[in-house]
């Protein structure tokens, strides 16, 4: 048993395959780590002996392995804090519901043996790669489902989808799974009635649409790297493109992605309980190639844009955050209601929406509110989560009494003013009670 951070482990956290060291094998299968900091790697290599263990940075995710070993392979196991169910998590959710099997081509994928209730009319692949290249050549409506956490590389040069019209492909994870997809995808929509469905991916790369088909994610984490391996504000998570010919559906829900630039032309754009990072750059941009290109309908709804959001037309937005300034070109139709806005805005017309300021930014106007996450970054468990020195017409001022923005859906408000009335009753008379927030 193993101590990590003052909480005890008793699973491994690392398990390798093809090491020459038997100890270094049986010391992984207890649990015998060196839990130190990596990131100066020369001071920790001529300052302490490994001695047949794995060194592990859990803060910097990195780990070193003695010299001279030939680790093929490596499993880690980890867990990770988070405010709610949104993205890719290892969290349980209900499963896209699909048409009946005989007008679906389904097939699992696993890097495991298939299930036991594996039946004769699915089929098992051990890449998502081979799976939809399988999908492309059945002519029918595919369902492809993950059953495993594990990491599924694409080739280097992206993997490219094609939906022909009135077809429709679902790519999900089971349920409590969280599969990490590591590459671009280039998705091309043969016409009106294609669609792609993306359900419980955590997506380590850019996906670009084009053509015309609808593209619904839900429940997912679309991140576009950096060579570093580092989110990138430069790279787009997200890019929807198209001629005048082309028309785009987009429905996003529960999701976290980076930066959204769509050029094409868009019927409809519904986003719902998300967070949208533009990692200090622009959050979404929606602009026209020409004047022939038309955007209809674009919606927020309980989501938090950390960056600036730049719009040819918003026909709603209700319990958002806009913690950057949002610009909108046509400001004759759609409303702002009961939203943050940056202050320098310039929206439609509003309705029970308040004007903040960033925490340690200066305000021009004394009747700002406030606005403050606990984090910025991603990964770390108070990401995009209000502070508590956010103004109150903030934090309270959601539609249903909650607070607005992408954790909207939690009603912690509402459940935090309902228990302080409920422990009120039950305290002796003369003595009073606070409830401390710890995270």
């Amino acid at each position: 048993m193993i101590s990590v951070n003052g909480i005890e482990q008793t699973e491994a956290l690392v398990r390798v395959e093809g090491a020459k060291s038997a100890k270094l094998l049986e010391n992984c299968q207890k649990g015998k780590y060196v839990f130190t900091d990596l990131s100066s790697l020369a001071e920790f290599i001529s300052g302490i002996k490994l001695e047949d263990r794995a060194a592990i940075d859990v803060e910097n995710g990195l780990i070193l392995f003695p010299r001279g070993e030939a680790v093929k392979k490596v499993l880690v196991t980890y867990s990770y804090a988070f405010s709610g169910n949104y993205g890719g998590g290892a969290y349980v959710r209900k499963e896209i519901k699909t048409l009946p099997e005989d007008n679906f081509w389904t097939a699992t994928v696993s890097q495991s043996a298939p299930p036991r209730n594996h039946s004769g009319k699915k089929r098992h692949f051990k890449s998502l790669t081979a799976a939809i290249r399988a999908w492309s050549k059945s002519g029918c409506n595919g369902n492809i489902l993950i059953q495993d956490n594990r990491s599924y590389s694409l080739p280097k040069d992206g993997l490219s989808i094609t939906v022909p019209g009135s077809r429709r492909l679902v790519v999900q994870s089971k349920a409590g799974a969280a599969p990490c997809i590591i590459g671009d995808m280039k998705i091309n929509g043969g016409s009106t009635g294609s669609t792609l469905v993306l359900g419980g991916l955590w997506i380590r790369g850019q996906l670009n649409v084009e053509g015309a088909m609808s593209l619904q994610v839900t429940d997912c984490t679309i991140q576009a790297l950096h060579s570093s391996g580092r989110a990138s504000k430069r790279r787009s998570a997200l890019i929807f493109s198209g001629g005048p010919f082309s028309s785009l559906s987009i429905d996003i829900k529960r999701s976290i992605t980076g930066p959204i630039k769509i050029t094409g032309n868009i019927v409809t754009c519904y986003i719902t309980d998300c967070i949208v990072d533009g990692y200090g750059g622009l959050a979404m941009r929606i602009r026209r190639q020409d004047k022939t290109v038309n955007v209809h309908n674009v919606c927020f709804f309980q989501t938090t844009f950390l960056g600036q959001v730049d719009l040819v037309r918003l026909i709603e937005a209700t319990n958002v955050i806009f913690s950057k300034r949002v610009i909108v070109e046509d400001r004759d139709s759609g409303y702002g209601r009961i939203s943050s806005l940056a202050a320098g805005s310039e929206t439609p017309s509003r309705y029970r929406c308040v004007t903040s300021v960033l925490s340690g930014e200066d305000s021009k106007n004394k009747g700002d509110a406030r606005l403050e996450f606990t984090s910025q970054v991603y990964g770390q468990p108070g990401y995009a989560q209000l502070g508590l020195n956010t103004s109150k017409v903030i934090s309270d001022g959601g539609e249903n009494g909650s607070e607005i923005g992408a954790f909207n859906l939690l009603m912690n408000t509402v459940r935090y003013k309902c228990l302080k009335n409920a422990v009120e009753s039950y305290v002796p008379f003369g003595l009073t009670t606070d409830i401390v927030i710890k995270t």
